[in-house]
C-alpha cells in the first residue's frame, strides 16, 4: 500500500504519470493536506476527492484540473489559475482565492462559505447550489455567471461585477433592495436590474 507521504512524490513526477496512477488506483483518495505546490502546472490534473486542506497553491496552474469532491479547507489559492476546472461538491471553507481567476469554473453544489474571493474573476462561472455564505466576493467579477439556489446570506458583494447574471426563477428576490442591503452590496447604485437574466 502506497504510504500518504508518497502522493506528494508521485504529483510531482508530472500530470501525464499522475492521472495514469490515479486511473489505476481509483479506491485511493490521495491526502496532500498542507503541502507546498505554490506555483506548480497542475493543468488537466485529476485531483478529484483529494484532500488539499490548508495546500499552499498560490499561483498554481489548475486550468481545466479536476478538483470533484476535493477538500480545500484553508487552502491558499491566491492568484491561482482555475480557469475552467471543475469544482463539483468540492469544500473550499475558508479558503483563499483572492485574485484568483475563476471564470468558467464549475462549482455546483461547492461549500464556499467564508471563503475569500476579494477580487476574483469568477465571469461565466457555474455556482449553481453553491454555499457562499460569508463569502468575502468585494471587487470580485461574477458577470455572466449562474447563480441560482446560491446562498449568499451574510456574504459581501460591495462592488462586484453582477452584471449579465443569470438566476432561477424564484431567487428574483435576491435584487430587491433590502436584500442587496443584508448580502451588503453597498454600492447599489451599480447595481442594474436591466442586466440580470431569469431561467424559467
Amino acid at each position: 500500500m502506497i504510504l500518504e507521504k508518497e502522493h506528494f512524490f508521485l504529483l510531482s513526477q508530472g500530470v501525464e504519470s499522475w492521472n495514469e496512477w490515479r486511473e489505476n488506483n481509483p479506491e485511493i483518495k490521495p491526502n496532500l493536506s498542507g503541502v507546498n505546490l505554490s506555483g506548480v502546472n497542475l493543468s488537466g490534473a485529476n485531483l478529484s476527492e483529494v484532500n488539499l486542506n490548508k495546500a499552499d497553491l498560490a499561483k498554481t496552474n489548475l486550468y481545466q484540473a479536476n478538483l470533484y469532491q476535493a477538500s480545500l479547507i484553508e487552502a491558499n489559492l491566491i492568484r491561482a489559475n482555475l480557469s475552467e476546472a471543475n469544482l463539483r461538491d468540492c469544500i473550499l471553507s475558508e479558503a483563499y482565492l483572492i485574485e484568483a481567476d475563476l471564470s468558467n469554473v464549475n462549482f455546483d453544489s461547492a461549500i464556499c462559505n467564508q471563503t475569500y474571493m476579494i477580487n476574483a474573476n469568477l465571469s461565466g462561472a457555474n455556482l449553481y447550489n453553491t454555499n457562499l455564505g460569508g463569502a468575502y466576493l468585494m471587487r470580485a467579477n461574477l458577470s455572466g455567471a449562474y447563480l441560482a439556489q446560491v446562498d449568499f446570506k451574510d456574504a459581501n458583494l460591495t462592488e462586484a461585477n453582477l452584471s449579465n447574471i443569470i438566476m432561477g426563477k424564484n431567487h428574483q428576490d435576491l435584487i430587491k433592495e433590502d436584500n442587496i442591503i443584508r448580502v451588503n452590496f453597498i454600492e447599489k447604485r451599480r447595481f442594474y436590474k436591466k442586466n440580470i437574466k431569469f431561467c424559467y
